[in-house]
């Protein structure tokens, strides 16, 4: 009798998951590279970034290694110092902390920006396999819509590039399927609980995005749900500790938000749902968050396609929920347009809100779910179709990165030197940055601009700042400090007296301990600039140095050294001028 016929050959072997593995982080890699480029070209001066926000974290990096472990920075807020107990994000000044000036701040966020997808999209991918059963190819299709998303492309346009360092929310959904399906494990529970710790360490939104995502999958699980339970001896702990490191920071403003304003601060659009524009981009912050239409249409296949089958009905509930919460207190076509109003308008009056605005956030739910749904979508149309067909699909949620979400078209460059007017400042002493904002008044946008470029100079020169760097409220002690010295000054020189009563406004400055100001030519009028300069050499004298190159055009003034300096009652003293 001849030995039946098999179709394993003799020589197989098991199969090598680290394989698959590393193919599909390559992939991811690829797409990381061409997401954010020019990135990974890693130029030196160079940051790659549309918004302000960039230079903060570049801030944190170069600086926060000196505050470990109090988490007090002496060099900004001058006098005072300040906190950085109200950091966005715990996750990054850990990585500050852990990297001490290993990597150049630029470098480590440049890493952080290309790895930071690749390990999201992964744990999305893996998520989708593990527990929704999904197999490759088509569970890769999750991650992509995960990762590089429109509300991870607002991410790193803002410059919150730690955002995108976020496999945790992947992480917590497998850890609750996984605890609440049949044979779960008490370590899945703990595991759900430390995903969730690590996004609200990532940033206090996450941990509000994560909360949802951990109530919808518990309660649809009916009574399994008790098995997520143990979760809260990871949950309760470090929700605790967060509030109290957070309440540590104190706060700096006092003006308050209007409450009805909070949910329609960083609100998502219908238009902004369905593409980007140079409009939004230039002038709304890039708050928007498109939709890749080839996910979007999988997912919306989902009840037909899944009827039979489990575990898809949550993550629809979730993706359908998140878009109305995204849009906030109004539902409007674009941010110019009048809306209608949302009956989540209610939830602006209630005590807290402040914390909920830029309700786009939760549209990470929506990349999330929609991702898990699409994957999901493909396996099962794989039983029924040929997977050349599906294959086509899958480079068409590729080409959404670039006809739906724009990248990477939509990033610019901006320049990251230091002016070389900062070397010529007195050592160990603070300098006063003025850039006119605080004169006129013109708007939190520009005087956000103004507070991060001084904070991200400070990183490089090192020397005191009047800058507050960390903190909610827009002013700062350097706006107070330069809206008294412009208004003294101007008014001193308009009545024929530069040196301000006999030489009291210099006093006053010494008494602050300034050692140089610093005249930012290219954030005023020209006239205005001149005006400033005039009046500042009246009172200290010539420029020690001026500058063109850091892409600004800078004038720095020396303040002769004086006796011995009060800071600290000169600054109230000049508080109470200012009232």
């Amino acid at each position: 009798m001849k030995a039946p016929v098999t179709n394993v050959p003799s020589h197989h072997h098991p199969s090598r998951p680290w394989a698959g593995h590393a193919l599909v982080l390559t992939g991811y890699l690829l797409v990381s590279v061409v997401f954010s480029w020019p990135t990974a070209c890693f130029r030196s001066g160079v940051l790659v970034t549309r918004h302000f926000d960039l230079f903060p974290a570049n801030w944190l990096v170069e600086r926060a290694p000196g505050t470990f472990p109090d988490m007090f920075h002496r060099a900004s807020a001058y006098p005072f110092g300040e906190s950085l107990a109200r950091v966005d994000s715990y996750v990054l000044l850990a990585l500050a902390w852990l990297n001490d000036g290993l990597l150049p701040a630029w470098i480590l966020l440049s890493v952080l920006t290309l790895a930071g997808p690749v390990l999201s999209a992964f744990a999305a991918e893996r998520c989708a396999a593990l527990a929704y059963a999904v197999p490759r190819p088509w569970s890769w299709v999750a991650g992509l819509t995960y990762a590089f998303s429109g509300i991870a492309a607002s991410a790193l346009l803002e410059g919150h590039v730690h955002y995108l360092l976020n496999p945790w929310l992947p992480m917590l959904v497998w850890a609750i399927v996984k605890a609440t399906a049949p044979g779960g494990k008490l370590r899945h529970a703990l595991l759900a609980g430390l995903a969730w710790t690590l996004s609200l360490f990532t940033s206090a939104y996450f941990g509000v995005v994560a909360t949802l995502l951990a109530l919808v999958l518990g309660l649809s699980s009916g009574r399994r749900s008790l098995r997520v339970l143990p979760a809260l001896l990871v949950v309760l702990p470090a929700g605790l500790y967060y509030v109290w490191l957070f309440s540590m920071g104190g706060r700096w403003s006092d003006g308050q938000v209007e409450p009805s304003l909070f949910l329609r601060i960083g609100t998502a659009t219908v238009g902004g749902l369905a593409t980007w524009s140079d409009a939004t981009d230039l002038a709304s912050h890039s708050i928007s968050a498109p939709l890749g239409f080839t996910a979007l249409s999988l997912m919306l296949m989902s009840p037909l396609v899944l009827a039979s089958r489990k575990g898809w009905r949550a993550p629809l509930l979730l993706a359908i929920g998140a878009l109305p919460l995204a849009l906030g207190a109004e539902i409007r076509l674009d941010l110019a347009s009048e809306g209608a109003t949302s009956p989540l308008a209610l939830l602006s009056w209630l005590p807290g809100l402040a914390f909920f605005r830029f309700p786009i956030r939760f549209m990470w739910i929506f990349s999330l779910c929609c991702g898990l749904l699409a994957s999901m979508v493909l396996a099962a149309l794989a039983e029924r179709i040929h997977r050349r067909y599906l294959l086509v699909v899958m480079a068409l949620a590729l080409l959404d990165l670039v006809l739906v979400i724009g990248m990477p078209w939509r990033l610019r460059q901006a320049v990251g030197t230091v002016p070389g007017s900062y070397e010529s400042a007195p050592e160990n002493m603070p300098v006063l940055d003025l850039f006119g904002v605080a004169l006129d008044r013109s708007g939190g946008e520009l005087e956000m601009w103004t507070r991060n470029l001084g904070c991200y100079y400070q990183a490089r020169h090192g020397l005191p700042v009047f800058e507050l760097c960390i903190g909610t409220g827009v002013d700062s002690p350097r706006e107070l400090v330069e809206r008294w010295l412009g208004m003294s000054l101007l008014s001193d020189s308009d009545s024929g007296d530069p040196a301000g009563e006999g030489g009291a406004l210099l006093e006053r400055l010494q008494d602050l301990g300034v050692g140089s100001v610093v005249v930012h030519r290219d954030f005023m009028r020209g006239g205005d600039a001149l005006l400033l300069e005039d009046a500042l050499e009246d009172l200290l004298g010539p420029p020690t140095a001026t500058s063109t190159d850091g892409g600004e055009n800078l004038v720095l003034f020396s303040v002769p050294p004086g006796l011995s300096p009060h800071p600290y009652a000169a600054y109230q003293a000049m508080v109470s001028d200012l009232r």
